[in-house]
C-alpha cells in the first residue's frame, strides 16, 4: 500500500492546467464532457516538482489541474503563513508575465499525496477548492466539465520560468509585501476598487521607501553631521514630500510622477472621509506600482518590461473562462458559439408550458412613477 502525506493545495484562478512539457497534451472531447468519462486520473498527477525557496530541502509541486501544493509541515499549519507563502509565489509569477490572481483562504484544501506523485483534494475550504475536488471525483456535471474542453495551458518550464523573472526583480524590493501587490491587481480586477487602491498604495509606499533609501539616504551629504541621517530615515518625511524631492533629483519621471498625484487624492479622501475611490485613481496607483518596479530594476542594472503586468489592466489578454449565458439560437452569430444546451424552462419564461405554484404577494405589480 502506498504510503501518503499531508499537503496543502491552492488554486489560484484563472483555471489552467499545468503540463510536463507539449506532448503531455490534454485530449477531452464534448462527449466525454457529457458523460463524464474524461480522464480523471490525470487530474490527480503532479507535473513536477519545482524550486521556488521554501523551507529546506522542500519544493512547491504542480498539479496537472493547475494546484500549486506545499508540504503540510509546521511552517505552513498556519493557514495565513501557507497563504503569505502561496502568494509570495504567485506574485513572482504574476510580475514575470504569468496571470495569476491571488488566493484566499476560499481558494486552499487540504489533501494528502502519495509517493507515486498522484494526490487529492480531501477537505476545501471553498468554492475553487470544491471545484478541483469536483473535476477529480467527475461529480461537476457537464454545465461545470464544460471547462475541461479546451482549457488554458502552460508548461511547468512556463511557469518556472515566470516565477524565476520575477523573483529577480521583487528581490529588488525586499521590504516590499508579495502579498499586497498580487491582491491590489486582483482586486482591480475584479472591480473591489476600495481594497484594490487600499492595498496598491501601501506597495507605492513601500516601493518609495526603496529608492528614497537607495537615491536620497544612501548618498546624502553630511553624514556625519549629528541627528541628519536619523533625521532622512524618519517617518517626518510624508509621501508626497519623497515623491516631490525625487521628481526634483530627476529619480521620478513625470509619468510616474502624475500617476501617483493622480492616485493620492482619492486615496486621502478614502482614507479620511470614506470616499469611494473611482477606477481611474486605483488604476493610477497600479501604474505607479509598476513604474516603481521598472525604476528600480534600472537603477540595479537590471530590466524590466512593466507591459508584463500592466497589460491586464485593459481587462484584455486574460485568460478568461468562456461566456456561458443563455440565449435565444436564431440571436447567436453563425460560428461564434462553440457548443450549446437547452436551458430548463422556467415560469414565466417563453420555454415554460403548463401549470406553476405561485403567491400573490410575490407577483409584480405595475408601479406608475407619473413620469
Amino acid at each position: 500500500m502506498e504510503r501518503t502525506h499531508p499537503i496543502v493545495i491552492a488554486n489560484p484562478k484563472p483555471f489552467r492546467l499545468i503540463l510536463r512539457d507539449n506532448q503531455d497534451e490534454w485530449v477531452c472531447t464534448t462527449e466525454q464532457i457529457n458523460n463524464s468519462t474524461y480522464d480523471y486520473v490525470r487530474l490527480h498527477r503532479l507535473t513536477r516538482f519545482i524550486d521556488v525557496d521554501l523551507y529546506r530541502p522542500f519544493t512547491l509541486g504542480l498539479g496537472y489541474d493547475g494546484s500549486l501544493i506545499l508540504p503540510f509541515i509546521e511552517q505552513y499549519a498556519d493557514v495565513n503563513l501557507a497563504l503569505d507563502e502561496f502568494n509570495r509565489i504567485i506574485a513572482c509569477c504574476f510580475v514575470g508575465g504569468l496571470y495569476l490572481e491571488a488566493v484566499s483562504p476560499s481558494d486552499l484544501s487540504l489533501g494528502q499525496i502519495a509517493n507515486c506523485g498522484y494526490f487529492r483534494h480531501e477537505r476545501p475550504f471553498g468554492e475553487s477548492g470544491e471545484l478541483h475536488r469536483a473535476f477529480g471525483e467527475k461529480a461537476a456535471g457537464d454545465l461545470l466539465n464544460i471547462r475541461l474542453y479546451d482549457p488554458p495551458q502552460i508548461t511547468s518550464a512556463e511557469f518556472e520560468e515566470a516565477y524565476s523573472a520575477g523573483k529577480d526583480v521583487l528581490a529588488l524590493a525586499p521590504t516590499m509585501s508579495p502579498t499586497l501587490l498580487v491582491t491590489a491587481f486582483s482586486y482591480y480586477l475584479t472591480a473591489q476598487h476600495r481594497e484594490a487602491l487600499t492595498h496598491a498604495w501601501i506597495s507605492v509606499e513601500q516601493l518609495v521607501e526603496v529608492l528614497w533609501r537607495e537615491k536620497v539616504v544612501s548618498v546624502a551629504k553630511g553624514g556625519d553631521i549629528p541627528k541628519r541621517r536619523k533625521f532622512l530615515e524618519s517617518q517626518q518625511w510624508s509621501l508626497a514630500h519623497r515623491v516631490e524631492l525625487l521628481f526634483s533629483l530627476g529619480v521620478i519621471g513625470e509619468d510616474l510622477y502624475k500617476h501617483l498625484n493622480v492616485a493620492r487624492p482619492e486615496r486621502n479622501d478614502f482614507q479620511h472621509n470614506g470616499a469611494p475611490p473611482s477606477k481611474n485613481a486605483v488604476k493610477s496607483a497600479l501604474l505607479g506600482i509598476a513604474d516603481l518596479l521598472g525604476l528600480i530594476a534600472f537603477s540595479n542594472g537590471q530590466s524590466y518590461d512593466k507591459t508584463l503586468i500592466t497589460r491586464y489592466l485593459s481587462q484584455s489578454g486574460l485568460p478568461r473562462t468562456p461566456a456561458i449565458a443563455p440565449v435565444r439560437a436564431e440571436q447567436v452569430r453563425r460560428n461564434t458559439a462553440s457548443h450549446w444546451r437547452r436551458i430548463k424552462p422556467v415560469p414565466g419564461f417563453s420555454e415554460w408550458d403548463g401549470d406553476f405554484e405561485t403567491f400573490e404577494d410575490i407577483q409584480l405589480q405595475r408601479i406608475d412613477t407619473g413620469a
